[in-house]
């Protein structure tokens, strides 16, 4: 089953999902103030600051770049010299693939990081990285021009992305 985006869903998909930080310091206050018992970012840079921090994500989804552009060398080495287990995956822009489904829940379910890297675009991914995490995580990934964006794993967070996934185009 693979997912594609629907016109009219991409800019109900651009509001933050969770709660926005839009100044460098909300990273740190985000990880001391928040109640969590496990962490997934989706995204290079996102990542690469939380490795910064020595925090090392349950599940980490990226795919290379950042805003359309190849992530710079100093992001691509931290996140490779991670040590993790690592999966591969294609995943086009604009889709949701079974194969990054997949990937995300077996990373999930390992109980130790893991790492999807994902050949296309990962930008999706938070939908179902919010369906599958337990609930009690937070996920951590950049909104474009605007800050990190954290969104708590519960109940209602589940059903708001059940209707988004409802709402896109299953091929």
């Amino acid at each position: 089953m693979t997912f594609r985006l629907q016109a009219d869903l991409r800019s109900k998909l651009k509001k933050p999902l969770g709660e926005l930080h839009r100044d460098e310091s909300s990273f740190q206050e985000v990880l001391e103030e928040s109640s969590y018992s496990g962490i997934v970012t989706v995204g290079d840079v996102t990542t690469y600051k939380l490795l910064r921090e020595d925090v090392v994500p349950a599940l980490a989804v990226v795919d290379g770049r950042v805003m359309r552009e190849e992530a710079s060398q100093e992001i691509k080495d931290a996140v490779e010299d991670w040590s993790y287990k690592k999966k591969t995956v294609r995943n086009p822009a604009g889709h949701i693939t079974t194969d990054l489904i997949n990937a995300i829940k077996e990373g999930l379910d390992l109980g130790e990081p893991y790492l999807v890297s994902v050949i296309g675009e990962e930008d999706l991914a938070v939908l179902p990285v919010a369906l599958y995490a337990p609930e009690g995580y937070i996920i951590l990934y950049g909104q474009p021009k605007e800050g990190l964006v954290s969104v708590t794993v519960d109940r209602d967070c589940k059903d708001k992305v059940k209707v988004f996934l409802d709402m896109m185009e299953e091929i």
